[in-house]
């Protein structure tokens, strides 16, 4: 198996190692980050972190930066839609 990732110059490890994939409670996390965020449009990616932990979320920075990315995405996208 090494000798073949080798040959097509890929790391094994990204042939062995598949995405998780989203988690079930991310549209809810979504949601409460849409939430606040249209309620309190000051706070930045800190602020939102530490909202999520008040109300008592396991996640992380990077986690929580991920999820305003896709909600604003989502946002774009919506916003296209009424464009057309």
């Amino acid at each position: 198996m090494q000798a073949r990732c080798q040959a097509l110059r890929l790391a094994l490890s990204s042939f062995l190692c598949q995405p998780r994939g989203e988690s079930a409670n991310n549209p809810v996390l979504m949601r409460m980050l849409d939430e606040e965020f249209t309620q309190h449009s000051f706070k930045g990616l800190r602020g939102l972190y530490d909202h999520l932990r008040l109300a008592s979320h396991t996640v992380n920075e990077k986690q929580v930066l991920r999820l305003v990315l896709l909600v604003s995405h989502e946002l774009d996208r919506a916003k296209h839609r009424l464009l057309l």
